[in-house]
């Protein structure tokens, strides 16, 4: 194991369903989020304790206290055996089809390749959503916290044995590269230990079948060639964007954009771009002649915000602000409170930080420059479209770098 054996240890995307509960539960929320939980309990049955305020605060802190024990004490304590091994950790998460609570991005975090999934599609009908944001998130984790390569699970497919081709698999894996994607890992070749036996051992119903006894196994030179001459190319230099995408901290973004669901419609068409979530706009942004930037050395010219972000936690909203007072761009919807269901949330402990006189419904003011362009209140979700224009008129295409943005 390590550098004379296994190399890798690779956790698949997490399908453990609902979960809200661990054995030292109480203990790590109290260490969390600084109080007792346990007269709040009965909250998360839907009985209303002390006031609907507090138990939105509460339950607030309860999901919160899960997601982040989720990307610490499992996905942390994954990446942190491994390491003591000598093993490079690949690290999927949602995938977008199983959501549970807990944030994407941040499981991925610590792993020293963020990994995502793409499976097989037919051309009259496209990929999925949820890959297609699951990739991008990945991509988003590489880019920011420095890890460089973005592998994803790749091509797998269900109840079609021995079906594709590298002609039908083609248009699949340039998907994958063109979202950001610069190491594939085909799913899957399972180990085909008998001679005389075809077509041989597979993973029950799930392909690809790359082994040797696909029927096109003594071709696929050429197609491993390209694929991997691809991914070397792509590892080469840093990527740019122009937009940061700041997408709320009320679900992950394989729950916002996930199975079922459509692309977001305020996507920056034309427009380089990483998505970012709460821990990115409080522990890695910084603001350096006007253009965001990460210690990773990504620069974004604008923070946009979408997603759930028309409710924000008070520390991202007093963050928000001093990033305005920075000299950061920032384009969208102007928020309308802090945390869940408007609730004009403020935590237990930032509560006792500041004081009875500060505590309830603080108010913290975006401050109103040029540099700040809240939309008008709407009802639904622009066209991406009407959203590039947005910014666009409000920024100028001097901020657009890509080529086919006119």
């Amino acid at each position: 194991m390590g550098h004379h054996g296994v190399r890798a240890l690779l956790t698949d995307s997490i399908e453990v369903g609902a979960y809200n509960w661990t054995p030292d539960l109480l203990a790590q929320f109290k260490r969390l989020r600084g109080y007792d939980s346990t007269p709040f309990l009965p909250a998360l049955t839907g009985v209303v304790v002390g006031s609907a305020e507090k138990s939105d605060e509460f339950l607030w802190d309860f999901r919160r206290t899960l997601a982040e024990l989720t990307a610490q004490s499992h996905y942390g304590q994954i990446a942190k055996s491994a390491h003591e091994r000598s093993l490079t950790y690949y690290g999927e998460s949602l995938e977008g089809t199983r959501v549970s609570i807990g944030d994407d991005m941040e499981m991925r975090q610590n792993a020293d390749i963020p990994m995502s999934a793409m499976w097989t599609f037919s051309p009259a009908k496209g990929p999925r959503s949820n890959y297609v944001i699951d990739i991008r998130g990945a991509a988003s984790v590489a880019h920011i916290y420095g890890q460089n390569l973005v592998a994803a699970e790749s091509l797998t497919s269900a109840l079609v044995p021995w079906g594709f081709s590298p002609r039908t698999l083609k248009p699949i894996i340039d998907l994958e590269f063109a979202l950001g994607v610069n190491r594939p890992v085909i799913h899957t070749s399972v180990h085909q230990l008998l001679l005389d036996k075809k077509p041989g051992l597979s993973l029950m119903i799930f392909g690809q079948y790359f082994n040797r006894n696909e029927t096109w196994a003594e071709q696929a030179g050429p197609w491993v060639t390209y694929m991997s001459r691809n991914a070397y190319m792509l590892q080469q230099g840093r990527f740019t964007a122009d937009v940061a995408y700041f997408y709320g901290e009320e679900a992950p973004l394989a729950g916002l954009y996930g199975e079922g669901s459509s692309l977001p419609h305020d996507l920056p068409v034309g427009y380089g771009f990483d998505f970012v979530n709460s821990d990115v706009v409080l522990h890695q942004m910084a603001v350096t002649n006007g253009a965001i930037e990460t210690p990773s050395g990504m620069h974004y010219r604008v923070l946009y915000l979408g997603g759930s972000s028309r409710k924000m936690s008070l520390p991202v909203l007093r963050k928000l602000r001093d990033l305005v007072k920075a000299g950061a761009v920032v384009v969208g919807d102007r928020p309308t409170g802090y945390g869940a269901h408007g609730a004009g949330f403020v935590s237990h402990r930032e509560r006792a930080h500041d004081g009875p006189a500060r505590a309830g419904r603080k108010r913290v003011d975006i401050p109103s420059v040029p540099r700040v362009h809240f939309r008008a209140s709407r009802n639904g979700s622009p066209h991406s479209a009407d959203e590039t224009r947005h910014i666009r008129g409000k920024l100028g295409c001097s901020l657009c770098t890509k080529p086919r943005c006119t």
